[in-house]
This record gives structure tokens, sequence and C-alpha cells, in this order.
């Protein structure tokens, strides 16, 4: 539901595949779908049988936001998500983009081992957000 309608951090999805595997998942996660908001609820229910435009349209959004951070930031990471991944120079972290540059990024030691000395962009802002970031990470990765 994040990538397709909009509704990041909303935490709502589901789950097509194989039956065996779908059923496995259903009893893995039964706890944690207990109780979702109704509104939350409804809002999925108006955007799975709603109309559908939008949908393409978030999802060119999505991808001129990703060119755009990949021509500013040419080694840069995107696997089909509305993040964008990139290495971090030696010197630099993401504390001191966030203390000394005023940009905010994902550190990527927080999704796991694998992800020291990286970050993540998000594309899910305003375009305007996303000018002035990339214009403040690539001052800061030209100064490190």
């Amino acid at each position: 539901m994040s990538k397709s309608y909009g509704m990041a951090g909303w935490r709502l999805g589901f789950v097509l595949g194989n039956a065996e595997i779908v059923e496995r998942i259903n009893l893995l996660n039964d706890h944690c779908r207990v109780g979702i908001f109704r509104p939350i609820q409804e809002a999925a229910i108006a955007a799975l049988t709603g109309p559908q435009e939008s949908v393409a349209e978030r999802r060119d959004t999505y991808q001129r936001r990703r060119d755009r951070v990949r021509e500013a930031l040419p080694h840069t990471v995107c696997e089909g998500t509305f993040y964008v991944w990139f290495e971090l120079p030696p010197h630099l972290t993401a504390d001191q983009l966030l203390t000394e540059h005023r940009l905010a990024v994902a550190p990527g030691e927080g999704f796991g081992p694998s992800g020291a000395g990286w970050a993540r962009i998000s594309l899910a802002v305003t375009g305007e957000t996303l000018e002035l970031g990339l214009e403040r990470l690539v001052q800061a990765l030209a100064e490190s």
C-alpha cells in the first residue's frame, strides 16, 4: 500500500503468491494485524477499489525523482523502491550530514551490518524538498 497508494508508514499491506507461503506469512504476522485502525482499513479498501490512475502517476513521480537523484549522484543504488542508497565517503557520516549540513538521511547501520557506510535517501518527499536535499548533499560530498 505504501508504494502504490502513498500510504507510507501506515503499516498496512497485503501478500499475493503461493498459497502455502502466504499461509506461513499469515501465521507469522497474525499478531501484527490485530487492531489495525479502522480508518486505515477503510482507506486501503478505497484505494484498492477506486480509480487506479494515481498509481501510474505516483510511479512516474518516483521514477522522475529517482532519475534526478541518480543525475546528481551517479553512484547510487535503487532497486524498485522509493529509496535510493548511496555510499558515504570515508570521513562523512549521516550524523555529520545532519549537524553540519542540515540534511537528514537514514543511516545505513539502522538496516543491519551491511548498511554500514551507506545512507538512504527517501523519494517520498516533495520535489522542492528533494532538490534542497540534493543541493546540500552534493555540497557536503564535494567538501569531504
